[in-house]
């Protein structure tokens, strides 16, 4: 897999897994930003809570975003007021700027040093359509509230733009410096952190709920808080949201570029900010998971972008990213629908970082019972036919178009066919199979369907992973759990 930017400018220190049997008021799945500020919240508010993670802590989306704090957020104002009404629209920007500012107190307070700063987001288009849409949108963030404006230009950019919006409370971060250093002030704290510990189930007891472990132990806890980005197990939101990957490139570039967060109008759109040292963080190409030919191209497209634009005199670092599309386009934050001790935050679009600094504050309030102006409107239990019905039913069409089509393709008859470090889908008579042939020629066979929901996983050719194309459930080469919806690996079999 790919290396971010982030992953190799941040040091860590390492934390044991958890193989003792304990009890805590909280059990936090997950170590990413959600996780962690979950667990801050209720660290302040005097609430016991455990947090394990499968990997190492950052070590999922939180270590692979482009780290970008907007307030404009993808969910798209006009389309917030549009389906939900201006009220709604102000709340909505009201939780942005929260999710900002609270990166910016927690880095603050515990001396992170996570390279915080405040400056200005634009967003420019290029042709009369996007410019209709980005007046739209100028009127709607008006009316939620924002700090916005249109202006003249974007001061210090290098190549032309039409009309140009700047919205003025947003900010950037290192997110490993930041995740990594409020780990150890948990820790400091006594918060319990634990590396290498993955969630094997989790049953309902009533008055708890009885957590397994993959070290053999067991944890009661009387609340679960599934911070997997997309919630592991079974759960209907993964219905409602569609999986995206996104790529990023660090770079430093011959033209200068101006310290923001600049934003182009396209579909899919492009993305830059600085970072210290000169560096230049861009991203986008977006496209739906374990939906393309090679993924490499869409690396390509956004190196092509950029030297086209700025000129890159030094090439540091690509990686890519998963994002969930909900199809409301507001993020799912709040109690589980199905499990009454469950919780989980998830469906942030582009705006990771920002939703989970803000869904530590809304989870928490949740489970310490406190009443929240926020948790009706994004709460996992909502439903708004008109914002929803559309995207839904075009997602979900789509998710039978893959489980269905996939069943009847292949990459490969032969296993001579698949050259070392490569996977492939391989067909003998009526069988498929996942095949990867390590770098040492070695052969591991597995099963290709998701144990999700029974989608044929596909093999992503930059991170060499297999990606399933319905609800973006990933694993790595050999076939072990990546990330969720799925909270175990591929099935092993043989040829």
């Amino acid at each position: 897999m790919t290396t971010s930017y982030w992953e190799r400018t941040a040091k860590k220190e390492v934390f044991a897994p958890l193989d003792k049997d304990l009890e805590t008021e909280v059990l936090i799945v997950g170590a990413g930003i959600t996780g962690l500020m979950t667990a801050w919240n209720l660290m302040q508010a005097g609430k016991k809570a455990v947090v394990v993670e499968a990997r190492t802590i950052g070590s999922g989306v939180s270590g692979n975003t482009t780290a970008h704090l907007n307030s404009s957020v993808d969910c798209d104002y006009h389309i917030v007021t549009r389906n939900f009404g201006k009220d709604t629209a102000k709340l909505v920007a009201e939780a942005a700027v929260l999710g900002i500012e609270l990166v910016g107190q927690v880095d603050k307070a515990h001396n992170l040093n996570a390279n915080y700063k405040k400056l200005p987001a634009y967003i420019y288009a290029e042709t009369t359509d996007q410019i209709l849409e980005l007046q739209k949108e100028l009127k709607a963030a008006k009316e939620a509230g924002l700090d916005v404006e249109e202006v003249e230009e974007i001061e210090g950019l290098n190549f032309p733009t039409g009309m140009v919006v700047r919205f003025n409370r947003n900010a950037r971060f290192h997110p490993l410096k930041f995740v990594y250093g409020l780990a150890d002030t948990l820790r400091d704290a006594g918060v319990q952190i634990h590396e290498q510990t993955r969630v094997e189930k989790h049953n309902d007891k009533g008055d708890h709920v009885e957590v397994t472990l993959s070290t053999g132990a067991t944890v009661r806890a009387q609340h679960l808080v599934l911070a997997t980005h997309s919630p592991i197990f079974m759960h209907p939101v993964h219905t409602r949201m569609a999986p995206y990957r996104s790529y990023a490139i660090a770079v430093r570039t011959r033209q200068p570029v101006p310290d923001a967060l600049i934003y182009d109008m396209r579909d899919p759109y492009n993305y830059v900010r600085k970072e210290e040292d000169d560096v230049v963080i861009i991203g986008g190409a977006d496209h739906k998971t374990g939906q393309t030919g090679d993924e490499n191209n869409h690396l390509q497209s956004i190196k092509a972008w950029a030297e086209e634009r700025f000129g890159i005199k030094e090439y540091l670092a690509s990686w890519s990213a998963q994002v969930f599309e909900p199809a409301d386009n507001l993020p799912f934050i709040g109690k589980s629908i199905t499990h009454k001790r469950v919780y989980y935050g998830s469906g942030y679009s582009g705006d990771g970082t920002l939703w989970g600094s803000f869904a530590g504050y809304l989870l928490s309030d949740i489970i310490l019972g406190k009443e929240n102006k926020f948790a009706e409107l994004f709460s996992p239990s909502r439903l708004n036919i008109k914002a929803e019905a559309g995207e839904f039913l075009k997602e979900n069409l789509n998710v039978a178009k893959e489980f269905i089509t996939d069943r009847f393709s292949s990459d490969a008859s032969d296993v001579k066919e698949i050259q070392n470090g490569e996977g492939k889908i391989l067909r003998q008579g009526l069988q498929q199979y996942a095949v990867y042939r390590d770098d040492q020629g070695g052969l591991h066979v597995m099963s290709p369907t998701c144990v999700h929901m029974g989608c044929v996983v596909q093999w992503n050719k930059m991170e060499k992973t297999w990606d399933c194309p319905c609800h973006g459930g990933r694993y790595t080469a050999t076939g072990d759990q990546l990330s969720g919806p799925p909270a175990t690996g591929l099935r092993k079999a043989e040829i």
